[in-house]
């Protein structure tokens, strides 16, 4: 049980943070008319500031003391202001004009962010601490998961229909104290192990080179980045894609045959990632993902989009359950070389670098303005569709095939990888004697 309540955190993670990936630009560029240029320019300084905010706060949290511990503290106190901004970016001036709206969306898009790195951060750190070994944290990363697509099913299909009942400002709120109850329940299931804060932290250049200079995260992160932003990318068009070369499907249709068949495919990875190995089967489970946008380039209805969601959904549940497993092994292996346990660093920067994918994000939204869209058109040119095919099958495409470059050179596997895990264990049981 303890297990299960420790894993809910993810409802409310994953609600929001799709919510906001899936239709905060929709939400401002097409429901408000604002331009995707100011929007692109927002996302842009949003990159540099997570930048900046990830190490930093993963740094913080390694070094945080507490008689509650070092992570929980966050969670208790970050989750209700972090729940707040949510639920303000979907509450615009009315009637405001554009400038004020991107005033609006840039501050709290900026809130938001900051609070949601500060408090996941702390709650996805705990993760590699409590669970040690490959068959309990596959098994905690599917429960994760299971939650998480629950939340992500509410936050991408749930929105968009909610937002025609309730209106976007009643299903934020809705989902804002969803969010709040998730991360609070969370806390009944967290452990801490003592054993990971009986020395003090490195110094934030130390810890900053010790985690630059491990090869194995250096190629999980960069391989990281690229299927991030293919989550990012698709999450952000679908709604267009729908709307324009659907004929006005819903995303919903999509999104929810995706997510669903994602459920039986984490157990399926699973078995995979046990019997072959963690990289193997994350890198099997990427080309599948990408191989299985291939008919959106040529489909024209709702309900291909739904079969062939349910082919991308096998894929998906294959990043959701690994990359998780992989960075947590990541942090096994820092252990051995500094002597600490940093999680918190590792999961900033790799928040850090994989948020660098607003970046992308943004010449993805230039792209499609420069195709010729017009924000808050009923209807657009041959060219925008012919754009959102090509962005929606070739995106994926592209970057899992760079992701699959790196982590091909991901040296974290097979002999090197067990006796990682016989040192942190030898190195445990030490501690545990004195």
């Amino acid at each position: 049980m303890r297990k299960v309540l420790y894993s809910a955190g993810n409802f409310g993670a994953s609600l929001t943070l799709q919510a906001v990936s899936g239709f905060l630009t929709y939400f401002y560029v097409q429901v408000h008319g604002v331009s995707p240029v100011l929007i692109s320019a927002a996302l842009i300084w949003h990159a540099i500031w997570a930048g900046i905010g990830n190490p930093v706060f993963g740094h913080l949290s390694d070094r945080t003391r507490t008689r509650w511990g070092r992570r929980a503290p966050y969670v208790l106190l970050g989750a209700l202001p972090l729940s707040a901004a949510f639920v303000l970016l979907w509450i615009p001036p009315a009637h405001a004009a554009h400038g004020t709206l991107f005033v609006w969306f840039l501050l709290f898009v900026f809130l938001f962010d900051t609070l949601y790195d500060l408090v996941v951060l702390n709650w996805t750190a705990l993760f590699p601490e409590m669970y040690p070994g490959l068959a309990e944290r596959a098994s905690v990363s599917a429960y994760r998961q299971i939650w998480g697509i629950a939340g992500t099913i509410l936050g991408l299909v749930g929105l968009s229909l909610l937002s025609g009942t309730l209106g976007w400002a009643g299903a934020a709120l809705l989902f804002g104290t969803l969010n709040l109850g998730s991360l609070w329940i969370s806390l009944v299931g967290m452990r801490e192990d003592p054993r990971a804060s009986v020395r003090a932290g490195l110094p934030l250049r130390e810890a900053l080179s010790y985690t630059f200079r491990n090869r194995s995260f250096v190629m999980y992160v960069l391989g990281a980045f690229f299927v991030q932003f293919t989550f990012v990318s698709i999450s952000g068009l679908i709604p267009f894609y729908s709307q324009f070369v659907l004929g006005g499907a819903n995303p919903a249709l999509f999104f929810g045959a995706a997510l669903l068949m994602a459920i039986p495919g984490l157990f399926f990875w699973r078995r995979v990632a046990v019997r072959v190995g963690v990289r193997t089967a994350a890198m099997a489970s990427a080309a599948w993902y990408a191989l299985a946008f291939i008919p959106f380039l040529f489909i024209g209805s709702g309900l291909l989009a739904l079969l062939f969601g349910l082919l991308v959904g096998v894929g998906l549940s294959g990043q959701m359950l690994l990359l998780d497993v992989m960075i947590a092994d990541i942090t096994d292996e820092d252990e051995v070389r500094s002597g600490h346990r940093r999680e918190g660093m590792y999961y900033g920067v790799n928040g850090f670098i994989v948020r660098l994918v607003s970046f992308l994000q943004s010449l993805v939204l230039l792209g499609l303005a420069a195709s010729g869209y017009r924000a808050g058109a009923a209807h657009q040119g041959g060219s925008v569709l012919l754009t959102l095919r090509l962005f929606v099958a070739g995106l994926p495409l592209l970057s899992i095939g760079v992701a699959l470059l790196f982590w091909r050179l991901y040296p974290l596997h097979g002999e090197r990888l067990r006796e990682i895990k016989e040192r942190v264990a030898e190195r445990h049981a030490a501690l545990g004697s004195d």
